[in-house]
Protein backbone atom coordinates (compact mmCIF):
# COMPACT_ATOMS: atom_id res chain seq x y z
CA UNK A 1 0.00 0.00 0.00
CA UNK A 2 1.26 3.42 -0.94
CA UNK A 3 4.41 1.96 -2.52
CA UNK A 4 5.70 2.85 -5.97
CA UNK A 5 4.35 0.56 -8.69
CA UNK A 6 7.03 -1.66 -10.17
CA UNK A 7 7.58 -1.29 -13.91
CA UNK A 8 8.18 -4.58 -15.71
CA UNK A 9 10.27 -4.53 -18.88
CA UNK A 10 11.21 -7.10 -21.51
CA UNK A 11 14.46 -7.64 -23.46
CA UNK A 12 14.87 -4.89 -26.05
CA UNK A 13 12.59 -2.38 -24.29
CA UNK A 14 13.96 1.17 -24.46
CA UNK A 15 14.56 2.49 -20.94
CA UNK A 16 16.15 5.89 -21.41
CA UNK A 17 18.93 7.82 -23.17
CA UNK A 18 22.54 8.16 -22.05
CA UNK A 19 21.88 11.88 -21.57
CA UNK A 20 19.29 11.11 -18.88
CA UNK A 21 20.91 8.19 -17.06
CA UNK A 22 24.02 6.03 -16.95
CA UNK A 23 23.46 2.35 -17.85
CA UNK A 24 23.46 -0.07 -14.92
CA UNK A 25 23.13 -3.85 -14.68
CA UNK A 26 21.24 -5.92 -17.27
CA UNK A 27 21.18 -3.16 -19.90
CA UNK A 28 22.97 -2.36 -23.14
CA UNK A 29 23.49 0.81 -25.16
CA UNK A 30 22.89 1.35 -28.87
CA UNK A 31 22.99 4.70 -30.68
CA UNK A 32 22.77 6.66 -27.43
CA UNK A 33 19.75 4.82 -26.01
CA UNK A 34 19.68 2.36 -23.11
CA UNK A 35 17.75 -0.92 -23.54
CA UNK A 36 16.80 -3.79 -21.28
CA UNK A 37 18.84 -6.93 -21.68
CA UNK A 38 16.55 -9.18 -19.64
CA UNK A 39 12.95 -9.48 -18.45
CA UNK A 40 12.67 -7.82 -15.06
CA UNK A 41 11.93 -4.72 -13.01
CA UNK A 42 13.15 -1.27 -14.09
CA UNK A 43 15.36 0.33 -11.40
CA UNK A 44 16.73 3.87 -11.01
CA UNK A 45 19.45 4.56 -8.43
CA UNK A 46 21.85 7.51 -8.13
CA UNK A 47 21.54 8.56 -11.75
CA UNK A 48 21.80 5.01 -13.10
CA UNK A 49 19.05 3.01 -14.77
CA UNK A 50 19.05 -0.77 -14.81
CA UNK A 51 16.90 -3.87 -14.64
CA UNK A 52 16.50 -6.29 -11.75
CA UNK A 53 16.36 -9.71 -13.35
CA UNK A 54 13.47 -12.03 -12.53
CA UNK A 55 15.60 -15.12 -13.03
CA UNK A 56 19.25 -16.01 -13.62
CA UNK A 57 21.76 -13.20 -14.03
CA UNK A 58 22.10 -12.31 -17.69
CA UNK A 59 24.95 -10.45 -19.37
CA UNK A 60 26.05 -9.81 -22.94
CA UNK A 61 29.16 -10.91 -24.76
CA UNK A 62 32.08 -8.47 -24.76
CA UNK A 63 35.23 -7.83 -26.77
CA UNK A 64 37.86 -10.63 -26.50
CA UNK A 65 35.33 -13.27 -25.38
CA UNK A 66 35.05 -16.60 -27.17
CA UNK A 67 31.74 -17.43 -28.86
CA UNK A 68 30.25 -20.48 -30.53
CA UNK A 69 28.06 -19.99 -33.58
CA UNK A 70 26.83 -21.28 -36.93
CA UNK A 71 27.69 -19.84 -40.34
CA UNK A 72 24.41 -18.60 -41.83
CA UNK A 73 25.58 -16.39 -44.72
CA UNK A 74 28.51 -16.29 -47.15
CA UNK A 75 29.25 -13.23 -49.26
CA UNK A 76 32.39 -12.46 -51.24
CA UNK A 77 34.35 -10.96 -48.35
CA UNK A 78 32.17 -11.66 -45.28
CA UNK A 79 30.87 -14.70 -43.43
CA UNK A 80 27.82 -14.15 -41.21
CA UNK A 81 27.54 -16.12 -37.97
CA UNK A 82 24.52 -16.72 -35.72
CA UNK A 83 26.01 -16.67 -32.21
CA UNK A 84 24.72 -19.11 -29.59
CA UNK A 85 23.69 -17.97 -26.12
CA UNK A 86 25.94 -19.45 -23.44
CA UNK A 87 24.89 -20.62 -19.94
CA UNK A 88 27.98 -20.32 -17.75
CA UNK A 89 27.93 -20.77 -13.98
CA UNK A 90 25.15 -18.60 -12.53
CA UNK A 91 25.01 -16.38 -15.62
CA UNK A 92 23.56 -16.58 -19.10
CA UNK A 93 25.62 -14.81 -21.77
CA UNK A 94 23.33 -13.73 -24.59
CA UNK A 95 24.05 -12.52 -28.10
CA UNK A 96 21.98 -9.41 -28.77
CA UNK A 97 23.30 -9.35 -32.35
CA UNK A 98 24.92 -11.64 -34.88
CA UNK A 99 28.60 -11.92 -35.79
CA UNK A 100 30.58 -11.50 -38.98
CA UNK A 101 34.02 -12.58 -40.16
CA UNK A 102 35.66 -10.09 -42.50
CA UNK A 103 37.85 -12.04 -44.93
CA UNK A 104 39.64 -9.00 -46.37
CA UNK A 105 39.89 -5.30 -45.69
CA UNK A 106 38.58 -3.81 -42.41
CA UNK A 107 38.34 -6.11 -39.42
CA UNK A 108 41.75 -7.77 -39.58
CA UNK A 109 43.82 -9.79 -42.01
CA UNK A 110 42.32 -12.50 -44.17
CA UNK A 111 42.34 -15.81 -42.27
CA UNK A 112 44.98 -18.15 -43.68
CA UNK A 113 45.56 -21.86 -43.33
CA UNK A 114 47.60 -24.53 -45.01
CA UNK A 115 47.34 -27.59 -47.20
CA UNK A 116 50.11 -30.07 -46.38
CA UNK A 117 48.93 -32.88 -48.62
CA UNK A 118 50.76 -32.73 -51.94
CA UNK A 119 50.65 -34.82 -55.13
CA UNK A 120 51.70 -38.45 -54.79
CA UNK A 121 51.31 -38.39 -51.03
CA UNK A 122 54.25 -36.04 -50.54
CA UNK A 123 53.80 -33.31 -47.97
CA UNK A 124 53.93 -29.67 -49.01
CA UNK A 125 52.81 -26.48 -47.35
CA UNK A 126 51.43 -23.34 -48.97
CA UNK A 127 48.75 -20.80 -48.24
CA UNK A 128 45.40 -21.50 -49.86
CA UNK A 129 42.90 -18.89 -50.99
CA UNK A 130 40.06 -21.01 -49.59
CA UNK A 131 37.05 -20.14 -47.45
CA UNK A 132 37.71 -20.63 -43.72
CA UNK A 133 34.21 -22.08 -43.27
CA UNK A 134 31.01 -22.89 -45.15
CA UNK A 135 27.29 -22.56 -44.53
CA UNK A 136 26.18 -24.71 -41.60
CA UNK A 137 29.65 -25.05 -40.06
CA UNK A 138 29.93 -24.49 -36.31
CA UNK A 139 32.73 -22.10 -35.36
CA UNK A 140 34.64 -21.19 -32.23
CA UNK A 141 35.73 -17.57 -32.66
CA UNK A 142 36.82 -14.54 -30.65
CA UNK A 143 35.10 -11.13 -30.59
CA UNK A 144 37.54 -8.70 -32.20
CA UNK A 145 35.31 -5.61 -32.35
CA UNK A 146 31.85 -4.76 -31.03
CA UNK A 147 30.19 -2.74 -33.80
CA UNK A 148 26.75 -1.14 -33.52
CA UNK A 149 25.15 -3.79 -35.74
CA UNK A 150 27.28 -6.91 -35.23
CA UNK A 151 30.26 -8.52 -33.52
CA UNK A 152 33.38 -8.70 -35.73
CA UNK A 153 34.88 -12.14 -35.12
CA UNK A 154 38.46 -13.42 -35.34
CA UNK A 155 39.71 -16.91 -36.28
CA UNK A 156 43.48 -16.47 -36.14
CA UNK A 157 44.38 -18.42 -32.97
CA UNK A 158 44.99 -22.19 -33.29
CA UNK A 159 41.96 -23.11 -31.16
CA UNK A 160 39.69 -20.90 -33.25
CA UNK A 161 37.90 -22.09 -36.38
CA UNK A 162 35.55 -24.88 -37.39
CA UNK A 163 34.72 -27.25 -34.53
CA UNK A 164 32.03 -29.26 -36.37
CA UNK A 165 31.16 -29.66 -40.05
CA UNK A 166 29.26 -32.01 -42.33
CA UNK A 167 30.42 -33.26 -45.71
CA UNK A 168 29.27 -31.05 -48.59
CA UNK A 169 28.84 -34.19 -50.72
CA UNK A 170 26.90 -36.58 -48.46
CA UNK A 171 26.19 -34.62 -45.22
CA UNK A 172 28.10 -37.09 -43.03
CA UNK A 173 30.05 -35.66 -40.06
CA UNK A 174 33.62 -34.81 -41.06
CA UNK A 175 36.72 -35.92 -39.18
CA UNK A 176 39.79 -33.75 -38.57
CA UNK A 177 43.12 -35.07 -39.90
CA UNK A 178 46.65 -34.25 -38.77
CA UNK A 179 47.38 -32.42 -42.04
CA UNK A 180 44.76 -29.78 -41.14
CA UNK A 181 42.06 -30.99 -43.53
CA UNK A 182 38.59 -32.40 -42.86
CA UNK A 183 37.86 -35.90 -44.16
CA UNK A 184 34.60 -37.71 -44.79
CA UNK A 185 34.88 -41.38 -43.72
CA UNK A 186 31.81 -42.27 -45.82
CA UNK A 187 32.49 -40.83 -49.28
CA UNK A 188 36.24 -40.00 -48.82
CA UNK A 189 35.69 -36.31 -49.70
CA UNK A 190 38.32 -33.88 -48.34
CA UNK A 191 37.64 -30.25 -47.40
CA UNK A 192 40.09 -27.42 -46.65
CA UNK A 193 38.96 -25.00 -43.95
CA UNK A 194 40.27 -23.12 -40.91
CA UNK A 195 39.98 -26.09 -38.55
CA UNK A 196 40.14 -25.51 -34.81
CA UNK A 197 42.70 -27.49 -32.81
CA UNK A 198 39.70 -28.40 -30.61
CA UNK A 199 37.66 -29.89 -33.47
CA UNK A 200 35.19 -32.46 -32.13
CA UNK A 201 36.51 -32.20 -28.55
CA UNK A 202 33.37 -30.99 -26.81
CA UNK A 203 34.68 -30.93 -23.22
CA UNK A 204 37.71 -28.85 -24.21
CA UNK A 205 35.52 -26.44 -26.20
CA UNK A 206 33.34 -25.98 -23.10
CA UNK A 207 36.45 -25.39 -21.00
CA UNK A 208 37.67 -22.72 -23.44
CA UNK A 209 34.27 -20.98 -23.35
CA UNK A 210 34.30 -21.07 -19.53
CA UNK A 211 37.29 -18.73 -19.68
CA UNK A 212 34.84 -15.94 -20.60
CA UNK A 213 34.06 -15.61 -16.88
CA UNK A 214 37.44 -13.93 -16.39
CA UNK A 215 36.50 -11.23 -18.91
CA UNK A 216 32.99 -10.49 -17.63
Amino acid sequence: MGGEEKELVMPGDRLSTEEEFLPASNTYVESGSIYSLVPGERTVTEGKIGVKSLGREITKFKKSMLVLGTVTGDLKSVLFVKIDNLPLGNKDYIAIKDGKIVLSGRGGPRPSFHDRHGPGGREREHEREARPAALGDILLSRILFDDDESFVLDLRDPELGVVFAQCEECNSPLEARQDGTLYCPVCKHVEHKKVSSLYGRHSEIEKALAGNARLA
